[in-house]
């Protein structure tokens, strides 16, 4: 799932790119909400990598959303 990090980008823009794509979320009742992730970098196909700070799992994109 996690194909090698090519590079870091500014987190900033990381999270915000994904809470206007939907992938996370700017509501803090939502289980996607951004506050609970941390961005790891992007990988070498150009998508950003968020992972729970708790449970330290990656969350995995699919159909445009991740899971």
């Amino acid at each position: 799932m996690n194909e090698l990090l090519t590079y870091h980008r500014p987190a900033h823009f990381a999270f915000e790119t994904a809470i206007q794509e939907g992938y996370l979320s700017a509501n803090r009742a939502d289980p996607h909400y951004a506050g609970h992730y941390m961005y790891m970098g992007t990988n070498a196909i150009g998508v950003d990598q968020f992972k729970h700070i708790d449970t330290r799992q990656y969350l995995a994109r699919t159909k445009g959303r991740y899971e």
